[in-house]
C-alpha cells in the first residue's frame, strides 16, 4: 500500500512538472513603437498594465486582469470607468427643459456627447451641439455617454435648469480593453474577434531593464 501511494505521488509530481514545462512563458513586457509606443506588461498575478505614449497620446495608462483561454492565448479586460460626474447646477425660472453644457478640464466645450434619460415615462436621447450644449426635457436624472465612459447625475436642486458637466481627463481618455492576445516566443499578437491576427504586426518582448524604464 505504501509503495502504491508513493508511486501515485511520484506520478502526480511528474504530471505537474510536465504541465508546467509545457506552459509558455508569457509573463513580461511587450512593446511596439512605430509613431507612438504601445507597451503591455503581463504580470504573474493575472493583472496587466497597458501604456500608450508619444504622438497623439500623453502617457495614458490602464490596468486590468487577464485569464488563459488557450495554451498561449489570454483574454485581457479592464473595468469600465464609472466615476461620478462633476456637475454644477444653476437655477432658472419658467423653463420646461434643462440645458446641459459639457466641457473638459480646460473648459473647452465638447461636441457629440450623448445625454439621455427618462422624462414622464418617455425616453429621450440627444447629443451636444458644436458649442457643447444639449437641451433635454426636465427629469429627475440624466446620463452622459462619452466614448466608453458612462455617468449619471441625479438633480439635487429642484429650481435648477442649467447644468455644467465637467468631464475629467480620466473619463475622456478611458477606453475599455477587451482583447485577446496571442504570445508566441518573444512576440505578442493582438487577435481580432473572428480569431484572425496579422502576422506582420506584433509587440516585441523587452528585457527586464527596459521594462523597468517604461513602468518605473
Amino acid at each position: 500500500m505504501k509503495r502504491l501511494t508513493l508511486m501515485v505521488a511520484l506520478l502526480t509530481v511528474t504530471i505537474i512538472s510536465i504541465s508546467l514545462a509545457q506552459q509558455p512563458t508569457i509573463y513580461g513586457t511587450y512593446q511596439d513603437c512605430p509613431f507612438h509606443c504601445r507597451t503591455i506588461k503581463i504580470n504573474r498575478d493575472h493583472t496587466f498594465e497597458y501604456r500608450l505614449d508619444g504622438d497623439l497620446y500623453n502617457d495614458e495608462r490602464h490596468k486590468g486582469t487577464w485569464k488563459f483561454i488557450d495554451r498561449n492565448k489570454i483574454r485581457a479586460t479592464t473595468p469600465p470607468d464609472r466615476s461620478p460626474l462633476q456637475v454644477t447646477e444653476k437655477p432658472g425660472k419658467g423653463a420646461d427643459y434643462f440645458s446641459v453644457l459639457v466641457i473638459d478640464h480646460n473648459s473647452i466645450a465638447l461636441q457629440g456627447v450623448f445625454v439621455s434619460g427618462d422624462a414622464n415615462g418617455t425616453r429621450f436621447s440627444v447629443t451636444t451641439n458644436d458649442i457643447g450644449t444639449a437641451r433635454i426635457p426636465k427629469s429627475r436624472q440624466f446620463e452622459l455617454s462619452c466614448r466608453d465612459y458612462r455617468g449619471n447625475h441625479r438633480v439635487l436642486d429642484s429650481s435648477a435648469r442649467e447644468f455644467v458637466v465637467m468631464l475629467t481627463v480620466e473619463q475622456l481618455t478611458n477606453w475599455e480593453i477587451n482583447d485577446t492576445w496571442l504570445i508566441e516566443g518573444n512576440r505578442l499578437y493582438i487577435v481580432a474577434e473572428d480569431g484572425s491576427f496579422d502576422r506582420g504586426y506584433w509587440l516585441d518582448k523587452l528585457s527586464n531593464k527596459a521594462s523597468r524604464k517604461v513602468f518605473r
